[in-house]
């Protein structure tokens, strides 16, 4: 009896806070994903963000930098460099999504986004630290061991357990509820405890969408979201590590938290936060999740598929199992055509592998390869696509050049690969467990009205490795002040446009959406920042850059030698109430002063 106790308790345990190899594979994919879409957003403002041409110049960087950050952006002030850094850093994205080299790929990409991230630190939110901080911590978590090329090139005979328990298991858990007890924590505004913050919020033009708009005519509805808001912050982690139902349960809670991030994001512009939030539960999904989803998706011509491949040539073994990973064939086998004479002399007649579906008909080539495709639950839709005659026509044409060529050097057979070792050694344990409480110290620190702080020594670590974190978005209150910026150049030739909006004529009054006159949510950012900084240092960085992008753009009559920034402010009154406009006007410059 007393054995059995420890027993169930570990298995418990094991339950709430270890993490299911496929859910990891799932929080691998979408995480690699998230980046590389953001490198692709970032793009468009490479120049004007990440180089020595733009708003933040590395000499002005390095005025207020913390010397305990790294970042390998700042080695060189050029776009091409920092194009080449892009990259490298989407190839790292791609084989993490891939799960190629995933360790590897993982410390890069990691290495990579933190570099990025201390480059310009001023267009940065709450999603960019939440990604970087996941990528952190997934460095110590096997999250290529399933649906991945890595897997998938392994050994064939090793048996990976189901669910993975460790203090990075625990660590990574631990950090997602961080994010939302400390972000009610942060909340101390009346406004979120009188119920108006929604309100408030749904107010702020730069950021609120159409259908955020639509909402404000309900009152009532936005004094019952801003309460839901605060009570599913404190409550919903709770319902992650539920004793009963916990299959069940967990994936409601993860739905819900899906839910409340997307409804955030139809509401209002918040960046990657929208997608990275709940991205970053993936990786909590239950075993129960993936169970069922067999049992929900299964259709009868799926439960069985058989894949012979020529066991002379290592490329076809490890092409078969790729291709059972990745469209996640269940019920299948996957063995060679010698196995069977018939299926080798059919193999050799059509110089192609065997595909031989739940009806008993053999396919070849790429016929074969759609037909796989028709039995995923994960990309049978494109079967349709497969299936038409221009895409047979090219994938036999390419299946025939790969099959011509089995016999090169690369598919000889290689020395078989190390078996996997999903365990952490006890130093290792014990550093994630102190880092992790490190953490924890860290948005201790970080709370209003909470008397404590870490020496500039003791952040240190915090800073080099990049988990430094502050969960206050929209907090501790909402914005109470909005507006738009008016941005008046005087030509060489003696007229004024308005830079911020692209050398329109200048005109004070309310556009028709403030937050379209933004060219990019990092632009918003960016000048967010500033405002909140109210330091005229980053006013002349900003000046500067405008004056050098419209000069570099226009004649020499055209050129601006004069530029004032002015905030057209207006104030954000309770019970719909409407406050008259104030002009402030936030910096002056001459083009071509020194800065």
């Amino acid at each position: 009896m007393n054995s059995i106790q420890p027993s169930r308790f570990k298995e418990k345990f094991t339950e709430l806070f270890g993490v299911d190899l496929r859910s990891l594979a799932a929080l691998r994919v979408a995480m690699a994903t998230l980046i590389i879409i953001d490198l692709i957003r970032r793009c468009r403002d490479l120049v004007a963000h990440y180089t020595d041409f733009g708003v933040l110049p590395r000499a002005a960087l390095l005025q207020d930098f913390s010397r305990w950050r790294i970042s390998l952006h700042l080695a060189n002030g050029t776009w091409e460099f920092q194009a080449l850094l892009f990259g490298i850093a989407g190839a790292c994205a791609l084989a993490l999504m891939l799960g190629y080299k995933t360790h590897i790929a993982t410390v890069g990409s990691w290495f990579l986004l933190a570099s990025l991230h201390s480059r310009n630190p001023l267009i940065l939110d709450g999603g960019d630290v939440l990604l970087r901080l996941m990528l952190f911590w997934v460095i110590f978590l096997p999250w290529g061991a399933c649906w991945s090329v890595d897997r998938a090139l392994g050994p064939p005979d090793i048996k990976l357990p189901e669910r993975k328990l460790s203090a990075a298991t625990f660590a990574y858990v631990a950090q997602i509820v961080f994010v939302y007890w400390f972000s009610v924590l942060h909340k101390t505004g009346p406004e979120w405890h009188e119920g108006t913050a929604v309100y408030y919020t749904l107010q702020f033009d730069q950021v609120v969408t159409p259908f955020g708009q639509y909402l404000l005519q309900f009152p009532s509805l936005l004094k019952l979201l801003t309460h839901s808001v605060v009570w599913f912050e404190r409550i919903g982690p709770l319902f992650l590590f539920s004793p009963i139902l916990f299959g069940p349960v967990r994936t409601a809670a993860i739905l819900s938290f899906f839910l409340l991030h997307i409804g955030i994001g139809i509401c209002t512009n918040v960046g990657i936060f929208t997608w990275a939030a709940p991205f970053s539960l993936l990786g909590l999904l239950p075993s129960w999740f993936w169970d069922k989803i067999p049992t929900c998706l299964k259709r009868t011509e799926r439960l069985r598929t058989e894949i012979y491949y020529d066991q002379d040539c290592s490329i076809c073994l490890r092409t078969a199992r790729l291709v059972e990973r990745f469209l996640l064939l269940s019920k299948n086998v996957v063995a060679p055509a010698q196995s069977n004479p018939s299926i080798e002399s059919d193999m050799r007649l059509h110089n192609s592998w065997v595909v031989i579906d739940h009806q008993g008909t053999k396919h070849f080539r790429f016929s074969a390869l759609s037909t796989l495709a028709a039995r995923s639950p994960l990309i049978w839709p494109l079967a349709i696509v497969l299936r038409t005659s221009f895409s047979n026509r090219v994938g036999d044409w390419i299946y025939e050049v790969i099959a011509n060529h089995r016999g090169c050097p690369i598919n000889r057979p290689s020395a078989p690969p190390r078996r996997s070792n999903l365990k952490l050694g006890i130093s290792v344990n014990l550093l994630i467990l102190f880092l992790l409480g490190y953490v924890f110290m860290w948005n201790l620190k970080t709370l209003p009205n909470f008397h404590f702080k870490l020496s500039e020594r003791s952040s240190a670590l915090g800073e080099l490795l990049r988990i430094d974190q502050i969960w206050n978005m929209f907090a501790p209150r909402p914005p109470m002040n909005d507006g738009w910026y008016v941005i008046g150049g005087r030509l060489k030739n003696g007229e004024v446009v308005d830079l911020f909006r692209n050398g329109a004529s200048v005109s004070w009054g309310k556009p028709v959406s403030v937050g379209n006159l933004f060219q990019s949510y990092r632009w918003w950012k960016y000048l967010l920042t500033i405002w909140n900084k109210g330091d005229n240092n980053s006013w002349l960085n900003y000046s500067s850059y405008l004056c050098r992008a419209w000069n570099a753009d226009h004649d020499l009559n055209e050129t601006v030698e004069h530029l004032r920034i002015i905030y057209v402010l207006e104030t954000t009154l309770p019970n719909y109430d409407v406050a008259p406009l104030q002009k402030i006007l936030l910096f002056e410059h001459h083009c071509g002063e020194k800065q």
